[in-house]
């Protein structure tokens, strides 16, 4: 559908122009990931099923402008995101409601739907346990907005690549780089259609429970990448708060960069998220002990040899003990509680659930942080 409004800045004489239905609303929340405000996570690997649900409330100003006219000049909307997950297989439905709008385009004080978000992941690589995290989504937009300015008329379709890393404890970053198929229309000369879309973000844990991030996102219209009008590029600093029991509360201010169709001149977003709480410990497995402090062995005294045996983990000479339940990360474990102990000169295992043999058990630990040249060993089973 057409939409007839009179522009007197952006044409002269303020004759009726009539403008094709886009829609201006840039941003959407993460469907998952719970330290970044707008760029999506790798995602995990899960074993069974996992459901998180996130809602968020965000007001952008003036997000679809030309000139000084404001076509919607201010929205408040609402996101409603249900994922579900199995294994490396997340599906999550992105429901988005305008609860009040104005501008050239909308009656004031107008509510409305707007277009509903499917989206699909599978990730590659489980950024727990690998460097880096990789992860392949499709989102496909279907046509149910009701408010000109905020919805479109024709199906649209994205795929993209997502990534992560955990540089440090505390420090996460995050890109997305994808394709956004839509049908190509004109808004006063400026072909809006198929784009390049990017997200890039970063999070920081500053306290326990506590921390900051920043998003930078954007598209690029692949017809109009020498037009400012179709290269939306705007940026979001925010902030969490962990509230207990899987949820977080989030807040984030931001605004556009360029003159792009979609970037605000203020954008504001309160959002809560939740992510299942890993699993309780099953309490056989876990024997709490304090560790005695650790002395490097004089020339006279045997080499510490590391014992692994099933829920636990001894240092023979150290009187370490560890518990673990059998689904953790063993090895990134053995790196954790062996850290500073270089001078050990074997590690035993009384088996290896991966099936690996003693050099790869030894390459891994290394790959894994350890600097330490122990030989490694596996026992037969008794």
């Amino acid at each position: 559908m057409m939409w007839l409004v009179t522009l007197g800045v952006a044409v002269a004489g303020e004759l009726p122009v009539v403008l094709p239905r886009v829609d201006g609303q840039l941003y959407r929340p993460p469907v998952d990931g719970t330290q970044l405000m707008w760029t999506n996570s790798a995602g995990t690997i899960n074993e069974g099923w996992d459901t998180s649900p996130r809602a968020a409330l965000h007001f952008t100003n003036r997000p679809y402008r030309i000139g000084r006219n404001n076509l919607v000049g201010a929205a408040v909307q609402t996101n409603l995101i249900v994922a579900t997950s199995y294994d490396r297989v997340q599906l999550a439905a992105d429901i988005p409601v305008t609860l009040g709008a104005r501008g050239a385009l909308i009656s004031e004080g107008s509510i409305g739907a707007a277009d509903l978000g499917i989206d699909l992941r599978t990730t590659l690589l489980d950024p727990a346990v690998s460097a880096v995290g990789v992860a392949v989504r499709g989102r496909l937009s279907l046509p149910t907005g009701t408010l000109p300015g905020l919805s479109t008329e024709a199906i649209a379709g994205e795929v993209s690549a997502d990534a992560e890393a955990r540089l440090t404890e505390r420090l996460l970053v995050a890109v997305n780089l994808g394709h956004r198929m839509a049908p190509e229309v004109d808004v006063l000369g400026t072909p809006i259609g198929s784009q390049l879309l990017w997200r890039v973000g970063a999070g920081a844990r500053v306290l326990e429970g506590l921390g900051v991030s920043v998003d930078l996102g954007g598209r690029a219209t692949y017809a109009a990448l020498g037009d400012p009008r179709g290269t939306p590029v705007e940026a979001l600093a925010g902030m969490w708060a962990r509230l207990g029991a899987g949820w977080r509360l989030h807040a984030a201010a931001g605004r556009g960069l360029t003159e792009g169709i979609g970037d605000s001149r203020g954008r504001g977003v309160l959002m809560v998220t939740f992510e299942p709480p890993p699993a309780p410990e099953e309490e056989l497995l876990v024997e709490p002990s304090v560790p005695a402090p650790v002395q490097r062995p004089t020339p006279d005294e045997p080499a510490p040899v590391a014992r692994l045996v099933p829920g636990r983990i001894l240092l023979d000479g150290a009187t370490l003990k560890v518990g673990f339940a059998p689904t953790d990360d063993v090895l990134g474990q053995v790196v954790q509680e062996l850290e500073g102990r270089t001078y050990i000169d074997e590690i035993r295992f009384m088996s290896d659930p991966d099936g690996r043999t003693p050099e790869q058990i030894r390459v891994a630990l290394t790959e894994a942080g350890w600097s330490g040249t122990a030989d490694v060993v596996i026992e037969p089973a008794e």
